[in-house]
């Protein structure tokens, strides 16, 4: 059965498009409500790219309030685009 378009995309079916170049390898995802397995929930981006000629693709926290990004190490369930 497929998951309506709208709401959570489960990351075994999709995750964020990186699309954005800026001052940082690779390309970046817009951000999003992200939730691990755990039930962590944050607000997110991805960045994805080849490095040293090895694919890559990370999840990041985004912290506005203190302009930090921390790589989340847990595993990323599910994803929720945030509208504009």
């Amino acid at each position: 059965m497929k998951r309506p378009k709208e709401g959570w995309h489960y990351c075994n079916e999709s995750v964020p498009m990186c699309y954005s170049t800026g001052d940082w390898d690779g390309k970046k995802s817009d951000n999003f409500v992200g939730e691990t397995i755990e039930g962590k929930q944050f607000i997110g981006c991805c960045y994805e790219g080849v490095m040293d000629g090895s694919k890559f693709f990370d999840w990041y926290q985004v912290d506005e309030l203190n302009s930090n990004d921390g790589t989340i190490n847990e595993t990323v369930l599910r994803w929720l685009p945030i509208p504009f």
